[in-house]
């Protein structure tokens, strides 16, 4: 995997935050489950730290998994309109420049 492909990855699972989280959680479980990793010299050894990471990882993986396949109301979109707002500045296709922020004392 190139530098390009880490980047795409991790641009995708920014994208996809709950996705994002289901994979965490799956490692976390993962980590309790193995005893940890043994390329990134990182272990596990002690039970209550292993049960603590796998709770740890299937809380993280349902929450992902409920922000992902859970139901989301229906939002229409609200029509300023009906509540009489206008947008008069800037015109359309008016170049805007960044405002000046800056508090003086």
């Amino acid at each position: 995997m190139g530098h390009t492909d880490t980047e795409k990855l991790f641009g995708k699972l920014i994208e996809n935050a709950p996705l994002a989280l289901v994979i965490i959680g799956v490692l976390l479980l993962v980590t309790a489950a193995t005893g940890g990793w043994s390329q990134l010299k990182l272990e596990v050894i002690e039970p209550g730290w292993r049960v603590m990471l796998a709770v740890a990882g299937v809380i993280v993986a349902a929450g992902g998994g409920v922000l992902m396949w859970g139901k989301r109301p229906e939002r229409a979109p609200i029509d300023a309109k009906k509540f009489g707002f206008k947008i008069t500045s800037p015109a359309d296709a008016a170049r805007v420049g960044t405002p000046d922020v800056r508090v003086r004392m």
